[in-house]
């Protein structure tokens, strides 16, 4: 951050057992010399990648095993730390996940996008057609996504993928990219739609329905509440979707009605 070159490295520890213990390093350029922080730790046995620093920012790339698997097994999982220099202390900075960008999710470990979207990856169904089974077709991995927040607000949806039937889904304003999964991870790219949503209209042989299709018909079968709906608003609701706002008014007129 002042011009001067500094430098970021990884230090390992072995002292003597199975384990080796890996930990960030950076030494800070001063007019007397390099002057060294903190060492940062990363984890026991890991796949070191990368390693780079950019405007006091350590930005290190590794791989670690599959969460339950055991010490001996092959790091397969991606992970970026980033860590941030500070009165030279090396600790590590928060950095929210960006629409458009991949993103490795792991089971019941939520995410949170910029705009208060967030994503639990509550499962992964796996449909492979197991050895020595006859299948109509080869399966395919599904995972499951909880979302809430962002333009959803309070509401919660589920969004079911798959690697091979559902790779993209729109829902609630957002689409989601199915990239990879395997038993225990799935990789995503999720993006904001970018169309301009339009109005709303109101339909139905009674009025009754609110949609954002101005064609849209129903059975023509009267019912008291239908009354109701002449001085509601049919508008974009939480989701973006079109629908009655539920004023205390219309809350009323409906219980009435029943």
């Amino acid at each position: 951050m002042d011009g001067i070159s500094d430098i970021a490295f990884l230090l390992t520890q072995d002292s003597g057992g199975s384990g080796t213990f890996y930990y960030a390093v950076a030494s800070i350029k001063t007019d007397s010399g390099y002057q060294g922080t903190n060492a940062f730790f990363l984890g026991d046995r890991i796949s070191p990648q990368t390693t780079e620093i950019d405007n006091g920012i350590v930005t290190v790339n590794y791989a670690i095993r599959e969460p339950g698997f055991p010490m001996t097994a092959i790091p397969s999982v991606g992970v970026s730390k980033y860590l941030k220099i500070e009165n030279g202390v090396l600790t590590e900075k928060s950095v929210m996940p960006t629409f458009g960008m991949s993103q490795k999710m792991l089971i019941n470990t939520p995410v949170q996008f910029t705009d208060g979207l967030t994503i639990v990856l509550k499962e992964i169904n796996d449909s492979h057609c197991k050895p020595g089974m006859v299948c109509v077709w080869a399966g395919e991995l599904s995972p499951l996504l909880n979302i809430t927040g962002g333009g959803l607000g309070n509401m919660q949806k589920e969004v079911r993928l798959g690697t091979t039937t559902a790779k993209i889904i729109v829902e609630s304003g957002y689409e989601f990219n199915l990239i990879g999964a395997t038993e225990t991870t799935a990789t995503i790219i999720v993006t904001k739609e970018l169309k301009t949503l339009g109005k709303c209209y109101i339909g139905g042989c009674g009025g009754e329905i609110c949609s954002d299709r101005q064609d849209i018909a129903s059975i023509c079968i009267y019912k008291e509440e239908f009354a109701c709906y002449k001085t509601a608003k049919c508008e974009r609701q939480a989701g973006n979707q079109c629908g009655w706002t539920q004023t205390p008014e219309l809350k009323t007129c409906l219980d009435s009605s029943k």
